[in-house]
């Protein structure tokens, strides 16, 4: 009786190790984005524009074998920053500028992320520490490194990559 449940216990770890190499969530540490952001303010209100160019030219590939592409490392990395740009949920959020190849040559539109899709997101994944990216303020200057969100498991990688197969530019 003994052996076959080793047998099945082997065949499930398995099992296990193909499905999460399968989806592995994105270490998106050693993948560079170029960023820059500006946010400029006044009585009436604040404007947050943020450009980030992701430097390979097939954005759909996807990183380290997993299901998480460089698309999708890219807009978790702009959600995270207009997440922690926003104060509240109800202020202006962030015009989002996307560019890929190594001269930023491939347009891929301007998108709108609203400081409430920010914070809903940024509370639902939260924000990873250890995966942290510089930011270029406007005019070259350095301004910090910003944490992406935390796509640390499977499930949080392949919700992640649903949401931003179906988060559209809203010009381009």
């Amino acid at each position: 009786m003994k052996k076959p449940k080793f047998k099945l216990a082997t065949l499930c770890s398995a099992i296990a190790a193909a499905t999460v190499t399968t989806f592995a969530p994105a270490d998106a540490a050693p993948f560079p984005l170029e960023i820059t952001f500006l946010s400029e303010g006044d009585e009436e209100g604040e404007y947050k524009e943020l450009h980030i160019n992701i430097p390979v030219n097939d954005t759909t590939q996807p990183i380290d074998g997993g299901v998480v592409r460089y698309y999708d490392v890219a807009i978790a990395q702009a959600v995270a920053i207009t997440y922690q740009s926003c104060k509240d949920r109800n202020e202006q959020g962030a015009d989002f500028f996307l560019t890929a190849g190594n001269q930023g040559q491939i347009n891929m539109g301007r998108f709108y992320i609203s400081c409430n899709l920010a914070h809903d997101l940024g509370i639902a994944y939260g924000l990873n520490d250890s995966i942290s990216r510089p930011v270029i303020s406007w005019g070259g200057i350095y301004w910090k490194h910003m944490p992406s969100l935390n796509l640390d498991t499977d499930a949080k990688s392949r919700r992640f990559v649903s949401f931003s197969s179906n988060f559209k530019p809203v010009d381009r």
